[in-house]
């Protein structure tokens, strides 16, 4: 069956309009909590790494609730269970799933637990997971891409302006990886796809060319209007109440 989009794949980023009225200085969906032993670097591989069971995460419940793919202070994939089960859908790619809570950064810290030591419930969101993607895929075309190495040490690549993959037989997994960029997600047109029908909230697809100019939310994050006004001052309130009605309309309009 044809994609309904012209590439193979997408790189996959994060809508960031929302943060444009709401909680006026924060530039992350959710806050990393460090635990004893955490080392960034390791996040990056395809080995496992020992961590707490959950790993916990800072962040507004009544927002994160609306966001599928939420952006984080750290380089984990942070991503809905929902999110991840739609991409499966789609077929099978090696990953881990590392379990993680959502704390309300609202709760101060002292009044988090209950009066035997334990967390309290109400204040957690357990609807999130991180994903680590376990194969690199080296599909990368040096012949045909465009990336400039470093000066320095030539087997780093500094910058990619335009992706060519060497796409394998059985095609591409619907999120990988590849060894050239290793923070970087990738999701197949197919996996795009299937997360637009699903109304998956919070991805952000860029092209795999510079040239394309290609930077689109299929399915932009609507949160309650609530969330845009309740804490500010009364003047941002009025701003916030019709960038919203703003927004609202023009979202209401790419589903006409």
């Amino acid at each position: 069956m044809k994609s309904e989009f012209d590439e193979p794949a997408y790189q996959l980023s994060h809508e960031s309009y929302h943060f444009e009225h709401y909680k006026f200085d924060w530039q992350e969906d959710l806050i990393f909590q460090k635990y004893d032993g955490y080392e960034d670097y390791k996040t990056l591989g395809v080995e496992p790494f020992e961590h707490p069971d959950p790993v916990f995460y800072e962040g507004d419940l009544e927002v994160v609730r609306h966001i599928d793919y939420p952006s984080v202070d750290n380089n984990w994939h942070v991503m809905s269970k929902r999110m991840l089960a739609t991409l499966l859908r789609v077929g099978s790619f090696p990953h881990r799933v590392i379990p993680i809570a959502i704390v309300n950064w609202e709760v101060p810290e002292v009044r988090r637990y209950e009066a035997d030591g334990s967390l309290r419930k109400d204040i957690l969101l357990w609807t999130h997971i991180a994903v680590q993607v376990t194969e690199q895929l080296n599909i990368f075309d040096y012949d045909k891409s465009e990336y400039d190495r470093d000066e320095d040490d030539p087997d780093y690549i500094r910058f990619i302006d335009k992706y060519v993959f060497k796409i394998p037989p059985e095609g591409l997994p619907p999120l990988f990886r590849i060894p050239e960029k290793k923070l970087r997600l990738f999701a197949s047109a197919e996996g795009r796809s299937a997360l637009k029908t699903a109304g998956i909230a919070g991805t952000r697809f860029l092209s795999l060319s510079k040239g394309k100019r290609h930077d689109k939310t299929d399915v932009p994050i609507i949160l309650p209007k609530e969330i845009y006004t309740s804490s500010a001052p009364a003047e941002q309130q009025r701003f916030a109440e019709k960038a919203w009605k703003k927004q609202r309309n023009a979202l209401v309009g790419i589903y006409d």
